[in-house]
């Protein structure tokens, strides 16, 4: 009964059924498309698809769902994030930082 529920989810959801999603996961190494890191089942592997277009794009483990998701599913929002993270000339150099607490810009107390 509960994989009979699970396909119904998918295919309203996603227009696949559970088949094709172990086919996905299967062909995909039983890996996340992502991260590379290995599915403990199937119920652990989650759909990703483009929001606009709805198609299936591959399976993902839960963090890189989420994460993808939270970076409002965009290739603009991932490039800065990988620029943030690549260029470290933009890294504040922490010993040019005051670290006075009774500073006048402490952002929190305003």
């Amino acid at each position: 009964m509960r994989e009979f529920a699970e396909n119904d989810r998918l295919v309203r959801t996603f227009g696949i059924t559970l088949t094709e999603k172990r086919a996905l996961i299967e062909y995909q190494g039983g890996r996340c498309a992502l991260c590379g890191g290995l599915f403990k089942d199937y119920r652990s592997a989650h759909v990703d698809h483009c929001r606009q277009t709805r198609k299936v794009r591959g399976i993902l483990c839960l963090s890189c769902n989420t994460s993808l998701g939270k970076l409002g599913d965009t290739a603009e929002a991932i490039r800065k994030v990988l620029s943030y993270v690549e260029d470290q000339s933009k890294w504040p150099d922490l010993c040019k930082i005051p670290l006075d607490s009774n500073s006048s810009t402490d952002i929190w107390s305003r």
